[in-house]
């Protein structure tokens, strides 16, 4: 991802919050996911390919959520 947008996503304190993701099957929604993972929040996923979405919830599924 762009150095910028990691500077932004670091100095954001995020934790504990909720954010939904749209379009986590892609690349950057993928990376997003991870990120605000990282940082302590509860991610909601949404995406066309349900197959990968399970694969994105899998990687942290306490704290990632997806509902077809």
């Amino acid at each position: 991802m762009a150095k910028g947008f990691n500077a932004l996503i670091r100095r954001a304190q995020p934790a504990g919050k909720k954010v939904i993701i749209i379009g986590t099957t892609s690349d950057i929604g993928k990376g997003l996911a991870l990120l605000y993972r990282q940082k302590g929040c509860s991610v909601g996923i949404k995406g066309r390919h349900t197959e990968e979405l399970e694969t994105v919830k899998n990687q942290s599924p306490d704290t990632t959520f997806y509902k077809t």
